[in-house]
C-alpha cells in the first residue's frame, strides 16, 4: 500500500508541499484502501507516524490541501481544526481578535460544526464520497454511522456541514427496491418523512425508500394520519 500511495506523490524538497497526483474530493487527495476512499493526508500521517488516535484531526499547516508532505501535517482536536478554518478565515464573518478566537473555541456552536455533533468532518467527506459512489443508501449509512436517514440525507445533499469537503448528490437517489413488501412505519420514521418532505425531496423517493405509496406519504405530510406525531 505504501509503494502505490507514493506514487501518486509529486514529492520534492522536504519544506516544500508535496502534491496528491490522484482523485482530489472537495479539494483533499482522496485514496482507496479496501474498495473505501480516504482523506489522503491522514493516510500520509499514518504510513508515517502510526495510527491516528480516535477524534483527532490531521491539520495542514501550509493550508494545502492537496499537500500530502508529513513535515506540513499535525495532528489536533475538533477544538483545535475549527480555530485554524477561523484563523485562516475560512469563515465568514470570522472572529478578529484573540479573545474572540477563544470563545469561539469555547463554544463551538459555529454552523454545522458543534460539540455533540455525532460525526465529525472526516467521516461527513467519508459519507459523501460513499453514497455518491452508489454503492449504498441513506439507510444503510444511517445504520452504520448511528444516525438518522434526515441527518444522512442533510449531509449528502450540502444541507448541513456546508463548510466540509466531499462530494454533494444533488438529487436523491432511491434505494434498489429488493423487498416490494411495505414496512410497518415509526413515529421516527414519519418524523423523517416529514422533514425530508420539508427539504425538498420529491414524494417518490420517499415512498420508494421507506417502501410507502406516494399517496401514504402525502397524507402524513398533510397530517392527515398520524397526528400524534410532533
Amino acid at each position: 500500500m505504501s509503494c502505490r500511495f507514493w506514487s501518486k506523490v509529486e514529492t520534492g524538497d522536504p519544506g516544500a508541499c508535496w502534491r496528491w497526483l490522484g482523485s482530489r474530493i472537495g479539494g483533499h487527495g482522496s485514496f482507496n484502501i479496501g474498495g473505501r476512499p480516504r482523506i489522503a493526508s491522514r493516510v500520509s500521517w499514518t504510513l508515517t507516524n502510526g495510527t491516528i488516535t480516535d477524534g483527532l484531526y490531521v491539520l495542514h499547516k501550509c493550508d494545502n490541501r492537496p499537500c500530502v508532505n508529513p513535515a506540513h501535517l499535525y495532528l489536533g482536536t475538533q477544538a483545535d481544526n475549527v480555530l485554524d478554518m477561523l484563523r485562516k478565515g475560512h469563515y465568514k464573518n470570522a472572529p478578529k481578535t484573540d479573545e474572540e478566537w477563544l470563545a469561539e473555541r469555547s463554544r463551538l456552536r459555529i454552523p454545522n460544526c458543534h460539540a455533540t455533533a455525532k460525526v465529525n468532518e472526516e467521516q461527513v467527506v467519508e459519507i459523501r464520497e460513499r453514497y455518491a459512489s452508489g454503492d449504498v443508501t441513506h439507510e444503510e449509512l444511517s445504520k452504520e454511522y448511528s444516525v438518522s436517514r434526515v441527518s444522512i440525507a442533510n449531509i449528502t445533499l450540502g444541507h448541513t456541514w456546508k463548510h466540509t469537503g466531499g462530494p454533494i448528490t444533488r438529487h436523491w437517489k432511491r434505494a434498489p427496491n429488493k423487498n416490494k413488501k411495505r414496512t410497518r412505519l415509526t413515529d421516527d420514521d414519519v418524523r423523517n418523512i416529514r422533514m425530508l418532505r420539508g427539504n425538498g425531496i420529491k414524494r417518490k423517493d420517499i415512498a420508494a425508500d421507506f417502501k410507502i405509496s406516494m399517496q401514504t406519504v402525502t397524507r402524513i405530510c398533510q397530517r392527515k394520519t398520524w397526528r400524534h406525531v410532533d
